[in-house]
């Protein structure tokens, strides 16, 4: 049983790569400078109309027993155990450590738009930044089910 789930969608990002898609077959179709292979021209629109599915939202999802981390349709995804976690924080990330999937130094961050997020403390001592728009959601949704999965054992 899902107890939270909400997705973002980086609409900055689908209008990025839609610009490095479109350009490059308007240069193509408009001026294309004689010698030039097209093809090769129309590798990087390929590249990036892949992209944008793989990237387009972050989807964060806590059930009874573990938290979803989904970006795009669903190919690159992350499952946390809350058994490996010991407890998390909503936080403000750095402006620098940029949005996308990165080691941030602490451990790793996933991360879609904006600056708020969620630290999660792994019991190992590791840690992991799931990018939101709603930390105190998130943060509090996780809490409860760390705190329900406590008071089963």
């Amino acid at each position: 049983m899902t107890t939270y789930r909400h997705s973002q969608t980086a609409w900055w990002l689908i209008i990025v790569l839609m610009f490095f898609v479109i350009l490059p077959i308007v240069i193509v179709y408009v001026k294309t400078p004689a010698g030039m292979p097209t093809g090769l021209m129309l590798l990087l629109p390929g590249v990036f109309l892949l992209l944008i599915p793989l990237f387009y939202r972050l989807t964060v999802e806590v059930t009874e027993t573990h938290i979803n981390v989904i970006f795009g349709v669903g190919l690159i995804k992350r499952k946390i155990l809350l058994s490996e976690i010991q407890s998390c924080e909503a936080v403000t990330n750095k402006w620098y450590w940029g949005w996308g999937i990165r080691y941030i130094g602490e451990g790793w961050m996933w991360n879609i738009t904006g600056l708020k997020g969620v630290r999660l403390h792994y019991n190992d001592g590791r840690s992991f930044r799931i990018g939101t728009d709603q930390p105190d959601k998130l943060q509090m949704a996780i809490t409860s089910r760390l705190k329900a999965s406590k008071e089963r054992v």
